[in-house]
Formats: structure tokens, sequence, C-alpha cells
């Protein structure tokens, strides 16, 4: 579920989206609670890790969305870790 908030960037993933991923076979109407509880558990799980402040918007009647401070800051991170894991790539190579 939070690789597609990543990939949506700013638009909200649905509840009827997160139930179909999360239990296909399931009555969408049987899950809406538990989809309350999953989100509420990531955003403790966000400020447990460090990220204080706004992580994961809730837009009523729509869905669920990254807030853009912390898609960012995930997004920059990713790009740093795949540069640094090139370079050491690159690194290796040479002293083979």
């Amino acid at each position: 579920m939070f690789y597609r908030l990543m990939e949506r960037e700013n638009n909200p993933l649905t509840r009827e989206e997160i139930c179909s991923m999360l239990w296909p076979e399931a009555e969408v109407e049987q899950k809406l609670a538990q989809i309350s509880i999953i989100i509420r558990n990531m955003k403790a799980k966000f400020l447990e890790f460090g990220f204080e402040g706004k992580t994961l918007r809730t837009r009523r009647g729509v869905g669920y969305v990254l807030c853009q401070g912390f898609y960012h800051l995930l997004k920059n991170a990713a790009v740093e870790e795949e540069r640094q894991s090139q370079a050491n790539t690159l690194a290796l190579k040479k002293t083979v």
C-alpha cells in the first residue's frame, strides 16, 4: 500500500482501491473500518521512525495521499540511495 501511495504522488488512493488491493475476494463494505486502522497504524509507524508532522493525509470522501513534504523527502532519499548504489557498483567494477 505504501508503494502505491508513492506511485500516486498527489493522486489519492481510494478506500475501494485499497480494499481490492488487500482483500481482492472480500466485500468492500466489510473491510472499510479496517482501512482506517491500517492508516492510523501507518501514521504511528512513521512517527516511530522519526517522521514528525504531516505524513499521510485523509481526503475526506476521496481517499488517502502522502503529504507533499513527506513525499518529496522520501523521493529525494530514494534518488540519493540509487546514486550511492550506482557509485558503489562502479567502484566495485573498477577494483575487479
